[in-house]
């Protein structure tokens, strides 16, 4: 087993660098590792191993980034405390994954970083770290690229994942997977059609369009509409958009598509939706 010393010193090359603010070893470990997480403004540490330490780092800083680590302890400090608070170092290198298994223990034991008053370590029991694949694979499930459509179909954003566009457009958590997911009826969050990159397609965005056209004019055709004239004076109130429409001998879309705008008439008149 191999102890791992940071070295500073530039003439033995790079050893420490700087990425998304904390303090990270950046030599090229090609063993399994043993490392630690330090937060320099308490002391506290995170104890981990894994079996390619750069990937494991990546991981580690995505999750902290987007405020969606796996560690809740951690990503409440890292929110706190920012980037430049933190150093990212190995303790120990082995070929040996179940040597590095038992030396992350012995770390565990003598450190005690599951002590909330020492780290943020949430399990006594070595073993999870190495579960770098799954936590790469998890992450790449979190991470599928979501389109973002206008309701008249035009693209207005690709998004890194569902759940970076709800946190950035302020929503309840799990409110646009929900929208993507296929038994979710209600196609519609934040007045736009969602959808997976990889499960896209124009005959399913037209298909939305459709659906979400016959639902807004079922809808306004219960809603109580007034009739106005050129001066914005109202002239008559009828119970519905197809009592309105039958009155002017026109077809309930074509008022549908003037209510509540006013530089927009139907047979004439501007239309308003009553509310009771």
């Amino acid at each position: 087993m191999a102890v791992a010393k940071p070295i500073t010193n530039k003439s033995s090359g790079v050893l420490w660098k700087h990425i998304s603010g904390a303090l990270i070893s950046s030599h090229k470990y090609t063993a399994a590792v043993v490392y630690k997480i330090t937060n320099k403004k308490n002391n506290k540490i995170y104890i981990g191993s894994a079996v390619n330490w750069h990937k494991r780092v990546y991981v580690h800083l995505d999750q902290l980034q987007n405020n969606n680590h796996f560690n809740k302890h951690l990503q409440s400090a890292w929110n706190k405390y920012k980037g430049e608070s933190f150093i990212f170092e190995v303790l120990e290198y082995n070929d040996s994954k179940l040597d590095i298994i038992n030396k992350e223990q012995y770390y565990l034991d003598v450190l005690s970083p599951w002590n909330k008053k020492i780290g943020y370590n949430t399990c006594k029991v070595a073993g999870s770290s190495l579960g770098i694949k799954r936590s790469i694979e998890v992450c790449k499930k979190k991470f599928k690229p979501v389109l973002q459509f206008s309701l008249t179909g035009e693209l207005i954003k690709e998004w890194e994942s569902a759940l970076t566009a709800t946190k950035a457009l302020k929503l309840k958590k799990g409110t646009i997977s929900t929208c993507i997911s296929s038994k979710c009826k209600r196609k519609v969050v934040k007045d736009s059609f969602w959808f997976l990159k990889n499960n896209f397609s124009i005959t399913k965005l037209n298909n939305y369009i459709s659906s979400y056209k016959l639902f807004k004019n079922k809808t306004q055709s219960c809603k109580k509409v007034g009739q106005y004239d050129i001066n914005n004076i109202k002239l008559n109130e009828f119970s519905s958009l197809s009592v309105a429409a039958k009155f002017i001998n026109r077809n309930p879309s074509n008022i549908s598509v003037c209510l509540d705008k006013h530089n927009k008439t139907c047979a004439g008149y501007t239309w308003r939706t009553i509310n009771n």
